[in-house]
C-alpha cells in the first residue's frame, strides 16, 4: 500500500496552501492510503483549540478534526509549539500528536513518498 507523509509548514490564514493540503488529504486517504500531516513552524496554530471565525467560513480545526476521522494521523513540531503558545497537548484538538524533530525526521522514513507545502 502506498503512503503519504505531507509537511506542512504554513499559517492557517494561508486559505489556498491549506485547501490544497487538505484537498491531497482527502484524495489520498479516501484512495485508502496510509496518511499524515507533520505541521510545523506556523502550521501549528492550524490545530489549535482557541481559534475564532475570522473570514474563514471553515476553520483550519475543524478541518484538522475531518482528516482525523478520515484516519489521518496529524503531528505537531513540539519545538515550534511551545514558542507559538500552543506547547501543551492541551492547546491542540483532540487527536493531535506533538511529535520532536528527531522524532518526525525518523517518522518520515516509514512513508513512501513525502510532499511539503
Amino acid at each position: 500500500m502506498s503512503s503519504f507523509a505531507f509537511y506542512f509548514k504554513n499559517r492557517p490564514g494561508h486559505e489556498s496552501r491549506f485547501n490544497t493540503l487538505k484537498g491531497l488529504v482527502t484524495a489520498a486517504a479516501s484512495a485508502g492510503m496510509k496518511v499524515a500531516v507533520f505541521m510545523d513552524l506556523d502550521a501549528v496554530w492550524a490545530s489549535s483549540v482557541n481559534q475564532r471565525s475570522g473570514e474563514s467560513l471553515v476553520l483550519p480545526k475543524d478541518n484538522i478534526s475531518e482528516m482525523i476521522d478520515m484516519g489521518v494521523e496529524i503531528y505537531v513540531c513540539s519545538v515550534c509549539s511551545a514558542p507559538r503558545g500552543v506547547g501543551d497537548a492541551d492547546a491542540h484538538i483532540s487527536g493531535v500528536n506533538m511529535i520532536s524533530p528527531e522524532a518526525s525526521s525518523k517518522l518520515f522514513s516509514e512513508y513512501s513518498v513525502c510532499v511539503s507545502l
